[in-house]
């Protein structure tokens, strides 16, 4: 499917004499486009549940104290059950708020985070930025020519957390110490 394209589709079938009987029409976008804060959308569940529908990457790796390299925070903290999973990034981003008070973390970077008017931001989970990853591929570039490996909200244990390279599509997620820099992109889910 092309990029940022909207799509009507509706299915048919025959009965035994022949007679074509048709679906309700249903309609949906192709991710890419820019979202309200500027940022592009890169996942469309398909509906609107739990409040939600779509997510939007930000349109820039975070700074920090005019840094891109950012510590994920709170090493020897065990967060207790974040998850991997698509549409988990904003629950994961919570519980390390509830548990880890360091200013500059990657989870608290995120959720302070303001562009255009938008604030509703969080540290995307594991395969939140394998979809942003898949989806953005060859539309915007995740990270630079020499970093391009991204904190997930997904913790490993309690010294480390889970890094997404982003120059491999679907590249390795591998736990590192929550005390290494790294970069951090921003998600949010309306």
């Amino acid at each position: 499917l092309i990029k940022n394209t909207i799509y009507y589709v509706r299915a048919y079938g025959y009965d035994s004499t022949n007679n074509v009987y048709y679906s309700p029409e249903v309609t949906f976008k192709t991710t890419g486009y820019l979202g309200a804060s500027g940022g592009y959308v890169f996942y469309d569940k398909g509906e609107v549940s739990n409040g939600w529908r779509y997510l939007e990457a930000s349109p820039f790796d975070l700074m920090y104290n005019g840094s891109a390299l950012i510590k994920w925070g709170c090493s020897g903290t065990s967060i207790f059950q974040t998850s991997t999973l698509v549409g988990t990034g904003l629950e994961n981003t919570n519980r390390i708020l509830q548990f880890c008070s360091n200013a500059n973390c990657a989870a608290r970077i995120c959720d302070n985070y303001t562009v255009n008017g938008i604030s509703d931001w969080f540290l995307s989970s594991r395969d939140e930025i394998y979809l942003m990853d898949s989806s953005l591929d060859s539309f915007v570039q995740l990270g630079n020519i020499t970093n391009q490996v991204h904190w997930s909200s997904s913790e490993y244990d309690s010294g480390t957390a889970l890094l997404v390279n982003t120059y491999y599509s679907f590249g390795p997620a591998f736990g590192i110490s929550k005390n290494n820099n790294n970069l951090v992109r921003a998600v949010r889910r309306f």
